[in-house]
């Protein structure tokens, strides 16, 4: 398995001392919203761990923040599960789909989501987390979110035509997609919810801000796909960067493989002189102390997102499991 491969990290790991509490309360969570349908599927959840990758990704954050960080990433890994078989090579259905998803992110926060939208237990449990997600966020925070849900929902129509139609996308076209398809983007939103503070607009989007917020997004996204390629192939799925690379290049895995780990230490050290620059940056673009702060905190947490990734991805069952053919019940869309 692609799992050891010498992907290397700069960027330490640690855990939120709450997380034997959040793997039992987020077990609670899939029972309530009838994502957990029986042993099988408990035991498959279990062995995933999603809680220690969340514990690690926002260490400082315990009880409800913690909570609902792991909820998001649990209803994330569960529904994109759901793309693996033959559903995922439909796009007319797949879009279907998600534009009922979408259409959750559009409604009034402040009032219900209509029932029309909770169709299975899966949409409810995300308009539980889209809903927690955004609440008590500034409007500019909550549309931020909102953008980012939508775009992970909406790259599924785009990775479903190219399983369809069996096109391998070229590196370009691979890194706009998986940008979109990661969740990496509402996980990092996730650091701001946990730890209880925002970036103002101007903050977000100063240059350096995003291209650090793109380097967390490309190095999961890829230490995601590295470990998981065998999976992906055991269900025909070419959205994958070691799959655009032997394609490009016409090479053989262990070169891709090589190449990229090439490509993750550049991002890195991209990562550190971009944050070493910051203050000065803020200074330049006439950011106010708090405003600065803010952007030093969610560079500190992007730091530990990607020790935390890297750290999980490397044991988590939930790639080797697969490739034998085995993956989890099919639920309900």
């Amino acid at each position: 398995m692609p799992q050891d491969a010498a992907i290397q990290c700069p960027f330490p790991s640690r855990a939120s001392p709450d997380l034997d509490g959040a793997r039992t309360r987020s077990l609670a969570w899939t029972r309530r919203y009838g994502l957990i349908t029986g042993p099988e599927t408990e035991s498959t959840y279990r062995a995933w761990d999603i809680a220690a990758l969340t514990a690690h990704w926002v260490p400082l954050a315990r009880g409800p923040e913690l909570d609902l960080a792991v909820a998001a990433v649990l209803w994330a890994a569960i529904f994109d599960d759901q793309f693996d078989g033959v559903l995922g090579t439909q796009p007319d259905q797949v879009e279907k789909i998600c534009a009922r998803f979408a259409a959750i992110t559009r409604s009034d926060p402040t009032s219900p989501v209509p029932g029309s939208l909770l169709t299975s237990p899966l949409a409810r449990a995300f308009a539980d987390v889209r809903g927690r997600m955004t609440a008590g966020a500034s409007p500019y925070r909550a549309e931020r979110t909102n953008e980012h849900l939508r775009w992970f929902l909406g790259a599924y129509v785009d990775e479903s035509k190219n399983r369809a139609f069996r096109g391998v996308p070229n590196r370009e076209q691979y890194m706009e997609l998986r940008r979109r398809s990661g969740f990496v983007y509402a996980m990092v939103d996730l650091i701001e919810r946990s730890y209880g503070f925002e970036l103002s607009r101007r903050t977000y989007e100063l240059l350096p801000i995003q291209q650090m917020v793109d380097i967390t997004a490309d190095f999961v996204d890829t230490v995601n796909d590295v470990h998981s390629v065998e999976k992906e192939e055991r269900w025909h799925d070419i959205n994958n960067p070691v799959i655009v690379i032997e394609h490009e290049r016409a090479c053989s895995r262990a070169e891709a493989v090589t190449e990229i780990i090439a490509l993750v230490s550049a991002w890195c050290q991209e990562f550190i002189d971009l944050e070493t620059n910051l203050t000065r940056t803020c200074a330049e673009a006439g950011l106010a102390d708090t405003e600065t702060a803010s952007a030093h905190r969610l560079a500190a947490g992007m730091r530990d997102a990607m020790g935390a990734y890297l750290s999980w991805s490397r044991t988590t069952p939930r790639y080797a499991q697969l490739v034998s053919g085995q993956r989890p019940p099919d639920k309900e869309v």
